[in-house]
């Protein structure tokens, strides 16, 4: 059986054993302060792809709903920033 490497944490810099099945993607230790450091780089990471920009705050977006579609509602919903008003 193959021993497992220590990483060093992408945060606080110390070395940590990963998961032994995630080993190869694990860039954080368990560690709360690195977790949330961990998730707020997906975050940044997630949001800097083009097609997930949150729309700019003074524009409305008509978008369906996908659960209403399914049942074969045609209701709408407009939503502003992170309000949803619901026609």
């Amino acid at each position: 059986m193959k021993s497992i490497e220590k990483k060093k944490c992408r945060h606080c810099r110390r070395l940590f054993v990963p998961d032994s099945r995630n080993q190869n993607r694990q860039r954080y230790c368990s560690r709360t302060a690195c977790r949330k450091a961990s998730k707020a780089a997906s975050q940044k990471k997630w949001l800097s792809k083009p097609e997930n920009k949150i729309p700019h705050s003074n524009e409305c977006i008509l978008a369906r709903s996908f659960p209403n579609m399914l049942i074969g509602c045609s209701k709408t919903i407009f939503y502003e920033r992170e309000h949803f008003i619901s026609i």
